[in-house]
């Protein structure tokens, strides 16, 4: 509805769009809701947001709690886990597991930072 509203009908149209991030950040939060939703779980997504600026896209808190970045980059670059590595260390909670929702084709985990592919973004996490 958002792509429709705004007039993107292509990857194309979204890729050179201004509102990419934004659009990106949408799908994601909405397929973590729709997937919690339909397991019949409350979503208990938050973000979080200093004083200075500093922010996580979205915490959620489940069986264990995971800070997740949102990415339009479909790159598994080391720059986008930086703020959620930055989180890990102020929370200090070795439960705690730092994940990047991004655009590319493959799931993985890259030096404790676990990179999930848009494909999965509405089975996160595999349980």
């Amino acid at each position: 509805m958002l792509c429709y509203l705004l007039g993107i009908s292509s990857v194309e149209d979204l890729i050179l769009s201004p509102h990419k991030g934004a659009i990106v950040e949408t799908y994601a939060i909405s397929e973590l809701l729709k997937q919690r939703t339909n397991l019949g779980k409350k979503p208990n997504l938050s973000y979080f947001r200093d004083t200075r600026g500093f922010e996580i896209d979205t915490i959620a808190d489940w069986n264990h709690t995971f800070a997740i970045e949102i990415k339009s980059s479909s790159e598994t670059e080391k720059k986008l886990s930086a703020n959620t590595r930055k989180y890990l260390s102020l929370r200090n909670d070795e439960n705690a597991k730092g994940v990047i929702f991004y655009l590319g084709d493959i799931t993985c985990k890259i030096n404790d930072i676990t990179y999930v592919n848009w494909k999965d973004w509405g089975d996160f996490p595999k349980e």
